[in-house]
């Protein structure tokens, strides 16, 4: 029986019994990645522009996941023509779908989009707010004509066969100071209780030297200058996601988004 096919307890308790020696050589090699990135040049450049901040972070998801998976700017539809807002990364694979390219604009069917990351200059109240507006008109899209289903806990069955697409954000700075990571969550669940929204909307929260906070499990971690700590484990929870929800995804049903094309009997 291969891994991929072991319940979620089992591999839960091969995990535990990682070699020690490896698994601090992956996870060191892991945190290189990480910390390369950070101190790049590509990052200091986007922060003194204030300009293109996204590219760096989809230069290094492209970079650093399997080959088929693409990272584009632009906007998800479903076949109802709900559409999301402007998306800075949108991940999808693009060995099973294609992205549309409209007056410049990128579009991707909403089956194909597998999870999404929203990148911030500096995170405020109001970039929060943002944020959850944006990933509520995403959650309320119909892939395969079925809601997108909450991200599950570990081992939670997926037999209802609902698309998940988490939506994280990616902070270069957060205008909050002190203990960054009780206000930063005290905030988001103060802006997502105003606005009616879900603050599990939003999956991920990483800001450049903070941590990162996992939101459905009131948890986080610490980064201290350049340490690539959290982004470690930002990067590992998202890929990680991917290949699971990858794995249940079928190609998006392209010809149903032709529907409205008149067909004549010849």
């Amino acid at each position: 029986m291969s891994d991929l096919n072991l319940s979620y307890k089992k591999r839960k308790s091969i995990n535990r019994k990682a070699i020690p020696a490896m698994a601090a050589k992956f996870e060191g090699a892991i945190l290189d990645m990480s910390q390369e990135f950070l101190e790049s040049s590509s990052i200091k450049h986007a922060l003194s522009r204030g300009e293109n901040l996204e590219r760096p972070i989809r230069k290094f998801f492209s970079k650093n996941l399997p080959k088929y998976f693409d990272i584009v700017k632009g906007e998800v539809i479903d076949v109802h023509n709900n559409t999301s807002s402007q998306l800075d990364c949108i991940i999808y694979d693009k060995n099973k779908n294609v992205k549309i390219i409209a007056r410049g604009n990128c579009l991707l069917p909403a089956e194909a989009v597998l999870s999404v990351i929203e990148v911030k200059a500096k995170l405020t109240k109001a970039e929060i707010k943002k944020s959850l507006i944006a990933a509520k008109k995403l959650s309320l899209l119909k892939p395969y004509n079925m809601d997108i289903s909450p991200i599950r806990k570990g081992g939670q069955s997926a037999v209802d066969k609902k698309g998940r697409c988490p939506y994280s954000i990616f902070a270069y700075s957060s205008n909050l100071k002190g203990d960054w990571m009780k206000k930063e969550y005290q905030r988001l669940i103060t802006v997502a209780e105003e606005l009616g929204i879900d603050h599990k909307l939003i999956y991920r929260i990483y800001v450049i030297n903070k941590g990162l906070i996992m939101t459905e499990a009131k948890e986080g971690i610490i980064e201290n200058e350049n340490s690539g700590k959290a982004l470690m484990f930002l990067y590992l929870h998202i890929f990680g996601f991917l290949l699971k929800e990858n794995r249940r995804r079928k190609p998006a049903p392209y010809l149903i988004y032709a529907r409205n094309v008149k067909r004549i009997k010849i």
